[in-house]
């Protein structure tokens, strides 16, 4: 346990919430609450004055809101943000776009005493990450386009030596996703499946958000979709993704691995199942461990792995788990990830030809 506690401010209007969220705050010996803002001008006052070592965050506050108050502490007090939400899709639609904005993760807002003890696990979990991670140093400005990038038509649908790539992320995931796809072209040749750590509701939003930074046509995977090229399908949060066979999804309710579902292992073990040395697997930022067994049977099969480095990770988690058990082909930042997925498949497209 650390000497100093984790110093974390709460900003919440819903008093009754703020008193739950202290609650299991409190009953974490290395946790020390340090102030309660009910206003998002508080929020950017306290975080200014008391310079906690996290943050967690309502999205709805009066006289300034969540968004508000993130964009103002992203860019003054560089403190973790962790975004508390109801699992609503209005909530969902919020939260996203905070993700997006920089805030590191997202946890469920309990709304009763009955629900605290289902809550307490993860919001501590999170928060110890988040003291932990590099939180907004690692993070590089991310503009929205002005309107989204022109989209391919349609891609053809995948045939059996064609490449897929599977993206595992959780902590600080969105916005890396977002660069990451930013920097790769319609004409890509590959088959893109993302797994990214969020509660259901959450994934769809994230999809069409991404869709608007990528010339790529980003959606949530849904049961029997069939791979595109030029196409990105993002794992539904509250089941598992797999292939029914070389290009079908197939969605199970099998129990959470490495903690989660969806795992990005699940997916990345039936990608490399079909599709042996043309699956490349690349484990982005996140606590944990879950992508590692995964790249290691994507590389049993032949394939590629790509670790995100830690100095661009917002949690060095799962990215280390795969360098440390020499998986790794490749570490990078999320920009030359990019540029080395565009080769590795133009190699694998001259091979084909040759």
């Amino acid at each position: 346990m650390s000497k100093h506690p984790i110093r974390v401010l709460i900003a919440e209007d819903s008093l009754f919430t703020a008193h739950l969220l202290q609650k299991i705050l409190e009953d974490a010996p290395d946790i020390e609450v340090v102030g309660v803002a009910t206003t998002g001008k508080e929020a950017v006052e306290m975080a200014t004055a008391l310079r906690p070592d996290v943050i967690t965050m309502d999205y709805e506050m009066p006289e300034m809101n969540g968004l508000e108050a993130l964009e103002i502490i992203m860019k003054t007090v560089h403190v973790p943000v962790i975004m508390c939400s109801l699992y609503t899709r209005r909530g969902a639609e919020i939260t996203t776009q905070a993700l997006l904005m920089g805030a590191v993760d997202v946890v469920q807002k309990p709304r009763s005493q009955v629900e605290l003890p289902l809550i307490q696990e993860e919001l501590l979990r999170k928060i110890r990450a988040a003291v932990r991670s590099q939180g907004v140093r690692a993070l590089k400005p991310l503009a929205e386009p002005p309107q989204p990038p022109p989209k391919p038509q349609l891609g053809r649908l995948l045939q059996i030596g064609d490449p897929v790539i599977v993206i595992a992320a959780s902590t600080g995931g969105p916005r890396t996703l977002a660069t990451l796809l930013q920097s790769l072209p319609p004409d890509l040749g590959a088959a893109i499946l993302i797994v990214q750590h969020m509660p259901p509701h959450f994934t769809h939003t994230l999809a069409h958000r991404l869709d608007l930074y990528s010339a790529l046509r980003v959606a949530e995977a849904e049961e029997g979709m069939r791979l595109t090229i030029g196409s990105a399908l993002l794992a539904p949060g509250g089941v598992h993704t797999t292939l029914l066979n070389f290009r079908t999804i197939r969605l199970t309710l099998d129990p959470p691995v490495n903690h989660v579902r969806p795992a990005a292992d699940v997916t990345m073990r039936s990608v490399a199942r079909f599709h042996g040395e043309r699956a490349i697997g690349v484990v982005l930022t996140g606590m944990g461990e879950d992508g590692r067994e995964g790249a290691r049977a994507i590389k049993q099969a032949g394939g590629t792995v790509i670790a995100q480095d830690e100095s661009s990770s917002v949690v060095y988690g799962m990215p280390r788990a795969v360098v440390e058990a020499g998986l790794a082909d490749y570490v990078q930042p999320p920009e030359e990830i990019a540029q080395t997925l565009i080769d590795l498949i133009r190699r694998m497209s001259r091979h084909d030809t040759a």
